[in-house]
């Protein structure tokens, strides 16, 4: 995964039940539908998703332009030009103290008007949705009035055969989706929660069925992951399974056939035209080559090279706003790389970030506007099963503690500080993890997942930056063990690194903020010298004499405190197919005999599984880079040894 497409999922600001963007899943998962109490036909998910969308009204592309106009206004002109029928609740909105009268802004071409309107009303934390034919404008509270009841077909999910005095009898464990469902699809909404949402089974009923009332925004969502599921489930049936060939005295891990895509639902949408040209300005190569600039100015500089606009949003204005003068300019060395990598570094100095936001690019305060949560399904049949002495086993425990304790491991909600939810589906039809969460975490579950699946030996891969595996990031791996050599007499620290970076042609970036933070001197004069040592251990002796440290981010070397580098864990992992150690014996090798002190169990931070569901054996190891260097080095001298 590139980059640029590492920004893919993410979708607009959103406020309790805002708006989504549209659903692009294609396929067959059956409901039957009630809506306005009359009863319809069963139909496909394509037809049913008609019954609230029959015309595609906030699909189609508009190019909008408003300066200061109130919103009543705005919506009567994109009304009048576009055909349609644009109705705003102006009651509601003053019975909520909001003023249809409040003045908008915006300025866009060809994107859809879903993304123009949520542009207009987002911040007044207004909703739209079309119905029966027009497009309605209220607020979260006011979409209430519009509850939709939809019964949806979910029996070949959860069905499974029970026999009982010679007679064969269909089970239906409706447990197994609602829960997945009311803690994945808007939590918060459901009646028990306080919200009007109903969920209720219709056990009694052949195919299995759901009976669903909401608001037509999450019944959007819920039919996306029911599709998902269905999905999920297709692969699950469509995949062959052949006998082990071992012996029965031997435990043989079974390959089954790789999912051909990691996740489905609201998380995994079809970008719009409008994002995929964004997408591919963003891969577009930039060269960087700065000193304690601001941030304003290196910003301009890549929008310039790639031709990118950039939209500020108003939580950063004064941010950007900030010289150099300050001292945390921004100091960094790149060549010939992709706007996007850039921006997330720059960004990540900063700590500011960039998303897409109603097919538009956003520079954003993250603790100032959190990333709405979005649900997926990732099938997993494939990784986490087995066949012991002929039987077949599931393991999903160990898979979910990789994840948990691997990907944003204070998010989730068994944290008692963040809100994200996993819950794991088991069914006979349906091997699947249902996961709300963050459109950014979700890029990284998709990679750690596909990594999972497709490892080979000693690749590397770190989730919390999709360029992990990629070239750029083994590119710097590549350059540490190339010899430099270098003599500096109270030399200044960025003159210094940038010597060395020239050396071994890699790019550099120096967290300014970061050195400030700890009470460094970015500006500081350097004495060392070394004469042709490899890379990491040349520049681990200049760093550590001023308390400072390295890492691998972003296809660069990045130079921070020496203990923000030890804070900074990367996710790799490691194939063992090619190794013939015991894999109890090489974990023990590692924990006992890499860096000792820094693994959880002595109090470290460090992590290591050992997982052998994929189609070969893996360590999954979450450590700093400067020990995952040195993990390597002993598998590479283990394999030379074999």
């Amino acid at each position: 995964m590139t980059a640029g497409q590492r920004l893919q999922p993410i979708s607009s600001f959103r406020n309790g039940l805002g708006t989504r963007t549209p659903l692009r899943v294609l396929m067959g998962a059956f409901l039957l539908a009630i809506a306005c109490g009359s009863v319809h036909s069963q139909t496909t998910h394509e037809e049913a998703l008609e019954e609230w969308e029959p015309n595609g009204i906030l699909d189609q592309i508009v190019d909008i332009d408003l300066t200061d106009i109130p919103l009543s206004e705005a919506l009567d002109d994109l009304s009048d030009e576009l055909a349609i029928n644009i109705l705003l609740d102006a009651a509601v909105l003053r019975d909520d103290g909001l003023s249809p009268e409040e003045p908008v802004s915006l300025q866009a071409m060809g994107i859809t008007l879903r993304s123009a309107l949520q542009m207009l009303i987002e911040p007044l934390e207004l909703v739209a949705f079309e119905d029966e034919g027009l497009v309605r404008v209220t607020t979260t509270r006011g979409q209430e009035q519009y509850l939709r009841t939809i019964i949806y077909t979910v029996g070949p999910l959860i069905e499974s055969v029970e026999v009982e005095d010679g007679e064969e009898y269909v089970i239906h464990d409706f447990g197994v989706i609602e829960t997945a469902l009311s803690r994945c699809v808007a939590p918060l909404t459901w009646i028990e929660a306080g919200g009007p949402g109903l969920m209720k089974e219709l056990s009694r009923t052949k195919n299995g069925m759901l009976l669903v009332r909401h608001v037509p925004l999450v019944h959007r969502d819920m039919a996306d992951v029911i599709s998902g599921m269905y999905r999920a489930a297709d692969i699950l049936q469509d995949q062959t399974e052949e006998p082990p060939e071992a012996e029965p005295t031997e435990i043989t891990p079974e390959p089954v056939e790789k999912a051909p895509q990691t996740g489905y639902g609201p998380a995994w949408r079809k970008p719009t035209p409008a994002e995929v040209a964004l997408l591919e300005k963003l891969e577009r190569p930039v060269s960087i080559d700065c000193t304690n600039l601001s941030f304003a100015e290196v910003l301009a500089l890549i929008e310039e090279q790639a031709e990118l606009g950039v939209r500020i949003h108003e939580s950063v204005e004064d941010t950007i706003g900030k010289s150099a003068e300050c001292g945390g300019g921004i100091s960094c060395r790149y060549a010939e790389t992709s706007a996007a990598t850039v921006l997330d570094a720059i960004c990540r100095t900063s700590g500011l970030e960039v998303r897409i936001s109603s097919e538009l690019l956003f520079l954003v305060d993250p603790k100032e506007r959190e990333e709405p949560m979005l649900p997926a399904i990732y099938p997993i049949e494939d990784l986490t099963h087995q066949v012991i002495y002929y039987q077949t086993y599931y393991d999903y425990d160990t898979l979910i503690e990789i994840l948990q304790t691997s990907v944003a491991p204070r998010s989730w909600d068994d944290t008692m500080i963040g809100s994200a939810v996993l819950e794991p589906i088991y069914a006979d039809d349906l091997r699947a993890l249902a996961i709300l969460q963050h459109p950014s975490t979700h890029v990284r579950i998709e990679g750690l997942l596909e990594a999972l699946r497709d490892s080979t030996h000693l690749e590397t891969y770190d989730p919390k930056e999709e360029d992990g595996f990629g070239a750029g990031a083994q590119a710097v791996r590549d350059a540490l063990s190339q010899d430099v050599s270098f003599r500096f007499q109270e030399t200044p620290l960025e003159e210094a690194l940038r010597e060395i970076a020239d050396q071994a042609n890699v790019n550099l970036l120096i967290d300014r903020r970061a050195l400030l933070a700890a009470s460094i001197d970015p500006d500081l004069l350097v004495r060392a010298r070394c004469s042709d040592l490899p890379l990491h251990i040349a520049i681990g002796l200049l760093l550590k004499k001023y308390d400072l440290g390295w890492t691998i981010y972003n296809e660069s070397l990045w130079i921070t405190s020496r203990r923000a580098a030890e804070r900074s864990l990367r996710l790799r992992i490691y194939p063992m197919s090619n190794l013939s150690v015991r894999a109890s014996s090489l974990s023990d090798m590692i924990l006992e005999g890499v860096a000792p002190e820094s693994w959880r169990d002595q109090g470290g931070q460090g992590l290591l599984f050992y997982y052998s569901y994929s189609p070969r054996p893996l360590l999954v190891i979450r450590q700093t880079e400067e020990i995952h260097h040195e993990i390597e080095r002993l598998l590479r001298q283990l394999e030379a040894e074999d």
